[in-house]
């Protein structure tokens, strides 16, 4: 599809049939980056103080506990303050769901499900307005690097390769009206990958978005196929849901000759840095309010999840603020780095390599499940450590021991352990896929 005519007639249909008036939200997030820094702090201020006046007011959960803790949103004059209020954790979300939402806002809102790189299944609701905020951000990071709405793209994401007739017609319908194109990040065979390299090489998306290891094992296919390497650069190549390593970086670079940046972001945490052109990983803090607790853990304030507010929320990484200034000349505060968030693949003996976030999707939905770790210690065996919800038990493993040997396409050994909790690492991170062999 031209990207003209997408940009300025199809996008904008797109997004009114969605409900969504993204364009005008990225109008605004692009003036907002032209401000100076002291007053994108003001601004962050104020819009920190309307959402903290709206849980107050609005929602049940943060009522009664702006009065326990003694706290005013009328109070409220710097990030500072927050410091008044406890922190907000996953586990709280599952034991208050229905009292941190507005009432009467549950209809109109999308339910979400996510384990992030914890392997703690969440479930969570997330407004139309927030979604809308969420796709202007994404748009505004993407136009620091050149690319524009219309152009083409590609993700590299998990999604099954068995589509559902409901999810054909909606790639269908992102082809069209998007110029996007999805590949699947949970089988990555050689001859799969291969394919996958083709179709990038035929499509010439302008951007390539998707998971870092996903990525990385494309880029390791075209080193060593230097005929596979692309005729036409990506504007750029965004990887997400999981560290981005230097090693990763410039093997992606030297395979598709194209810039590569990060963004961090997560479902329930929402969209939270992004590097630039000139390698500052900036926090979007007119999106959110950033902050860390004594041991590192970075507690996230969003200023647009009105239905559900998070507020001192623990997304379950560690992350290092830094105090530097980027040359971009952007007023956004700068991320030193992201601490200890990566999934691993699983490697078959046959060759084929199986991404973490296909077992994700297997475990995000069941209630049952309040943990899970996969290790593989061979390329035949897998041990599966489920933390279970005592009160259902869990009773699925026939179910995934088909689907995960189907997946696999060899023999394997799987063992399931039920445990009472599982521990984190040294850097505090959760690693859900522990991967002990490489292929």
């Amino acid at each position: 599809m031209n990207a003209y005519i997408l940009r300025n007639i199809l996008f904008p249909i797109h997004e009114r049939m969605r409900g969504r008036t993204t364009l005008s939200e990225l109008q605004k997030l692009e003036a907002w980056q032209r401000l100076t820094s002291d007053d994108l702090l003001t601004l962050a201020v104020g819009r920190c103080r309307k959402i903290l006046h709206h849980a107050g007011q609005e929602v049940p959960y943060w009522s009664a506990l702006f009065t326990e803790a003694g706290f005013s949103s009328e109070d409220f004059t710097s990030f500072d303050d927050l410091k008044k209020l406890p922190v907000m954790t996953k586990a709280d979300v599952r034991a208050n769901q229905e009292t941190m939402l507005v009432p009467g806002w549950k209809e109109r809102m999308v339910i979400n499900h996510t384990g992030g790189s914890t392997g703690h299944p969440l479930t969570f609701y997330c407004s139309r307005e927030r979604e809308t905020v969420q796709n202007a951000a994404k748009l505004r990071s993407r136009h620091w690097w050149g690319w524009q709405i219309g152009e083409k793209s590609l993700d590299i994401w998990g999604q099954p390769l068995a589509l559902t007739p409901r999810e054909r017609l909606r790639r269908t319908k992102d082809r069209i009206f998007l110029n996007q194109r999805y590949l699947s990040a949970f089988s990555m065979s050689l001859s799969q990958s291969q394919d996958y390299v083709k179709i990038i090489n035929d499509y010439r998306p302008a951007l390539i978005y998707g998971y870092a290891t996903a990525i990385y094992q494309l880029a390791l296919l075209i080193k060593d196929n230097p005929a596979l390497q692309p005729t036409v650069a990506p504007k750029v190549i965004i990887t997400t849901a999981e560290m981005l390593h230097d090693y990763q970086r410039e093997m992606i670079q030297y395979a598709f000759g194209c810039p590569v940046a990060e963004e961090y972001g997560a479902h329930d945490g929402g969209l939270m840095a992004h590097r630039c052109p000139s390698g500052g990983y900036h926090i979007l803090s007119d999106l959110v309010y950033l902050e860390t607790d004594e041991d590192g853990s970075a507690l996230v304030t969003s200023f647009d999840s009105f239905g559900m507010p998070f507020i001192r929320y623990r997304i379950g990484d560690r992350v290092v603020l830094s105090g530097r200034k980027c040359p971009c000349g952007l007023p956004f505060p700068l991320l030193e780095e992201v601490c200890g968030r990566e999934y691993d693949m699983v490697v078959s003996s046959n060759g084929k390599k199986i991404h973490g976030a296909f077992f994700h999707y297997m475990f995000k939905s069941d209630s049952r499940v309040r943990q899970f770790q996969v290790i593989q210690n061979h390329y035949d065996q897998l041990e599966i450590r489920i933390v279970t919800d005592e009160s259902t038990p869990f009773n699925g493993e026939d179910r995934l021991r088909e689907r995960i040997c189907h997946e696999f396409e060899t023999p394997l050994e799987i063992t399931f352990r039920y445990v009472d909790a599982i521990e984190p690492e040294s850097s505090g991170k959760y690693r859900w896929i522990i991967c002990k062999v490489r292929g």
